[in-house]
């Protein structure tokens, strides 16, 4: 996988088979996320983070779930 800051010789990779790919992404700490304390310091508590699954599958049409919505939106 590469980050925004990685270096593309160094990151890490993997196979996939030729054919269609299902991906799964999940997101969390998204509150904690887009309301971080006022220090200004980026502090693991108050990160986002996405997990993001791949895996050999037939073709289907997307199935989009939200769940989460910030407050005033």
């Amino acid at each position: 996988m590469l980050g925004c800051t990685d270096y593309i010789p160094d990151a890490a990779r993997f196979d996939m088979p030729a054919g269609w790919t299902r991906i799964r992404t999940s997101r969390r700490n998204l509150e904690a996320a887009a309301f971080p304390d006022s220090d200004g310091d980026d502090e693991p508590e108050d990160m986002e983070e996405i997990r993001i699954q791949a895996w050999p599958a037939p073709h289907a049409q997307p199935d989009i779930v939200k769940r989460w919505t910030p407050p005033g939106a």
